[in-house]
């Protein structure tokens, strides 16, 4: 048994529409991973066994391992600190991170312009040891 095709039928397959969604994901994509990407200051919190974790918003003091400052992000040095911090309206909490390798006094340093600021609680950023 033959069977007879008819020529008019011809299959088509259009992919103009399968074209214009794949360069739109595609631009979508391109557009927001640009934004997801953050610049970040590099610290490697020191390692404790036991800490509390806190969910108050307060003030930040992130120190890195050359011992750049930064206080809520901005670049700042040892002697600017304490003029910022004062400038900082919440004076209930301020997070110290500091890199496993600063050494202790210039965190203690950090401190001591946080006391005189008016800061009434400081703490110090670890990270657990199992990570």
């Amino acid at each position: 048994m033959r069977f007879s095709r008819d020529p008019k039928l011809q299959p088509n397959l259009n992919i103009t529409p399968l074209i214009d969604v794949v360069l739109m994901l595609l631009i979508f994509f391109m557009i927001s991973t640009s934004f997801i990407f953050q610049p970040g200051i590099m610290i490697k919190l020191p390692r404790a066994d036991h800490s509390d974790t806190t969910t108050q918003k307060g003030a930040q003091i992130m120190i890195t391992a050359d011992e750049g400052i930064y206080f809520e992000r901005i670049r700042s040095t040892m002697s600017e600190l304490e003029m910022q911090m004062r400038q900082f309206p919440d004076k209930s909490l301020l997070l110290i991170k500091a890199d496993q390798n600063v050494p202790h006094g210039t965190v203690v340093q950090a401190m001591n312009h946080a006391k005189n600021a008016g800061f009434q609680r400081i703490a110090i950023a670890t990270r657990p040891t199992g990570e």
